[in-house]
């Protein structure tokens, strides 16, 4: 809350601070190759990028943060108490999940986050099959029709009226009674994903010499790839997370 001085309020205001990690991959590869393999490059670039959304799906997912990788949405969220911002939501029946925790973890979320354009569920398939199997007819106490929803076209399913977003990296549901993290839901512009300009960028290292024998060049060459980027939420009364 703004400090009060003579009836008037003085906001702090502070900014964010993201740490950026760097992700590193190198190829070598013979002059002979690069000759006689004519798309040689585009398959490598093509390699390199389907790498760089892997790990950005992992880190932006489970990331463990601190000075390791930059901190999944999972992470953050696990590691925030009702205390400090916002609240586990936990499950009925620990290994388990049914319609009203899926409704009490949406009940959680703050009404400005849910009206936010931003406001979307992450988790993994498995989650999503949990709870697709919730609104069929046969279910005791299930879903209330409409909660699930398969718009027409490309965009995806939606939960509540919000979309589902499917991480690989998400927590998958395994019927444990142990700790286990199942979903999160809120709005994602309060979670910030920072990149360096350029993103991803890719360069020819042209000749790599035999070090340290003799330094004289070797007939390989290699691409180099360096991606800079960092993740954190900014606000996690933003969000809730259903868990164990």
């Amino acid at each position: 809350m703004p400090a009060t001085s003579g009836g008037r309020t003085t906001p702090a205001f502070t900014q964010p601070s993201i740490t950026i990690f760097a992700a590193k991959d190198f190829i070598p590869f013979s002059i002979e190759v690069s000759q006689d393999f004519p798309g040689f490059a585009t398959e490598i670039g093509r390699l390199f990028t389907a790498e760089y959304a892997d790990r950005l799906s992992q880190d932006t997912a489970i990331g463990a943060g601190g000075s390791a990788a930059p901190m999944g949405i999972f992470t953050r969220m696990a590691a925030t108490t009702a205390g400090s911002g916002a609240a586990h939501v936990t499950v009925t029946t620990a290994g388990s999940i049914c319609a009203a925790d899926v409704r009490a973890v949406w009940q959680a979320l703050p009404e400005r986050a849910k009206n936010d354009p931003s406001c979307a569920w992450i988790m993994s398939n498995s989650v999503w099959s949990q709870i697709t199997a919730l609104g069929a007819p046969s279910v005791t106490n299930g879903l209330e029709p409409g909660a699930v929803q398969y718009p027409v076209g490309n965009a995806g399913p939606r939960l509540y009226g919000e979309p589902v977003i499917f991480a690989t990296a998400a927590p998958a549901f395994t019927g444990t009674t142990g700790a286990a993290n199942y979903l999160v839901v809120g709005a994602f512009q309060r979670y910030a994903i920072a990149q360096r300009v350029g993103g991803m960028t890719v360069e020819l290292v042209p000749s790599i010499p035999n070090f340290p024998a003799s330094n004289l060049p070797t007939g390989n060459r290699g691409f180099l790839a360096v991606a800079r980027f960092g993740a954190d939420v900014l606000d996690t009364a933003s969000f809730r997370l259903l868990s164990n």
